[in-house]
């Protein structure tokens, strides 16, 4: 019975001049698409990321118009008086301080 190696080796000596040669080739072929199918990923990613930040700044318009609004109005002089409401507690009627 003979028995048969599953996988196939390549120690280097066998393939001669002209294997190595369509080895470095088809190499290099490859490397040559990886890059360029990077480059096309790395373009699709920046385009995505100016589409994203477009929307963001789109949005945050009217945020940033009621916030510089807003800081405009709180710096007028003369408008220094805060409302509100008020309670004046005894310092009687307020229980001590462990809680008796």
């Amino acid at each position: 019975m003979q028995q048969h190696t599953r996988y196939v080796i390549y120690d280097g000596k066998s393939a001669g001049p002209l294997g190595r040669i369509v080895m470095a080739l088809s190499a290099a072929a490859m490397a040559v698409v990886a890059l360029v199918f990077g480059f096309f990923f790395f373009l699709a990613f920046l385009g995505l990321g100016l589409v994203v930040a477009a929307v963001m700044w789109f949005r945050l318009r009217g945020v940033r118009k009621d916030l510089r609004a807003a800081a405009e109005t709180a710096s007028r002089p003369g408008d220094s008086v805060i409302e509100g409401d008020f309670k004046v507690v005894d310092s009687r009627d307020a229980p001590d301080k462990t809680g008796t």
